[in-house]
């Protein structure tokens, strides 16, 4: 999955100065993306450990990205969240939402399941991208659909069919872009 997903955002990321990545898990989509200033937040630090690992030439912050109100006094130029709002409770969503909208100047990029899709299987919750106890990161616990991204003025501009336990989704990629 990462090779085609990191073709379709590589374009939205070229010419960025700074980055905020929410939700990095171990960085397996954003690593080869090289952005001068970049932040990554993710809640599990064995995963952020990882991503460290092979990028330790950018920033880290162990937090839960529905509780960083205060953690950044500065806009980003772009904003990411790549398999990170289905994860989310449901009504920590639209406060989330808000909060990248404040700290956005140019773009945002958001990779989410276009409905919810069940993600609790077991082989999740013991281990996942072979870092152990991770799992109950990986639960889906919400979905945010496409009319109330569309309200919020992102634009889809890439779905990738996918299915998943006999459900068919679109894994869509939203990105919101305003003139600085």
């Amino acid at each position: 999955m990462v090779k085609w997903l990191q073709n379709q955002i590589y374009p939205h990321i070229h010419g960025k100065h700074s980055l905020l990545d929410l939700c990095g898990g171990i960085g397996s989509i954003m690593m080869k993306h090289h952005v001068p200033f970049t932040v990554v937040v993710e809640v599990y630090l064995p995963y952020l450990l990882k991503y460290k690992s092979r990028r330790p030439d950018i920033n880290f912050v162990c937090a839960d990205v529905t509780n960083i109100g205060g953690l950044f006094n500065r806009k980003f130029d772009l904003i990411t969240c790549l398999d990170g709002v289905e994860h989310l409770n449901e009504k920590d969503t639209p406060a989330f939402l808000d909060w990248i909208d404040d700290h956005f100047n140019k773009t945002v990029i958001i990779l989410t399941p276009d409905r919810y899709v069940r993600n609790n299987a077991p082989e999740y919750i013991e281990e996942c991208w072979g870092v152990k106890g991770g799992g109950i990161y990986q639960e889906h616990r919400c979905c945010v659909p496409p009319s109330e991204f569309a309200k919020r003025g992102y634009k889809i501009v890439f779905k990738s069919k996918r299915s998943r336990y006999g459900v068919k989704y679109n894994q869509n990629i939203y990105v919101k872009s305003r003139k600085s």
